[in-house]
């Protein structure tokens, strides 16, 4: 059986599922971290809900651009040529350098994390959760901006 989808529709859906994926987790984490940074007088009830949601929202758009992203593997499981045509040596490339921004972007962090502290009283649970967001946002930010170049 054969698909009729040209290499550009293909680019196209995973840049779509990319960007689902970045504002998923954009907005599922932001208000998460945003927590460790407000002092809890301010949080009240009403701010702690509309945190929350938003959190909520972010975290279903975020699960479902990955059942798109399994769906998508299935596919490209089932038809190695759409693989083989997807995951070129160009895709490899842009991967990797995507993920070598990542790096130096949570190295990065770390140091500004460490001077943070010295100032502000933040939880040990803050610094691997945000650790761990800004490495994604930066790996993800960094494949679309290589891949549309």
């Amino acid at each position: 059986m054969s698909i009729s989808i040209s290499k550009e529709q293909l680019y196209q859906s995973r840049r779509v599922m990319l960007i689902g994926f970045l504002i998923g987790i954009t907005a599922w984490e932001i208000p998460r971290i945003l927590k460790y940074f407000l002092a809890e007088p301010i949080l009240n009830k009403y701010v702690g809900l509309t945190i929350t949601l938003v959190s909520l929202i972010g975290w279903c758009v975020w699960v479902f651009y990955l059942i798109k992203v399994i769906r998508f593997g299935k596919i490209m499981k089932q038809h190695p040529e759409l693989n083989k045509a997807l995951n070129d040596e160009l895709f490899q490339f842009v991967r990797l350098k995507s993920f070598a921004v990542g790096f130096w972007v949570l190295l990065a962090l770390q140091v500004i994390l460490l001077l943070l502290s010295s100032f502000l009283d933040l939880p040990a649970r803050a610094f691997p959760e945000i650790s761990i967001f800004v490495a994604v946002i930066a790996c993800l930010l960094a494949f679309l901006r290589i891949e549309k170049e």
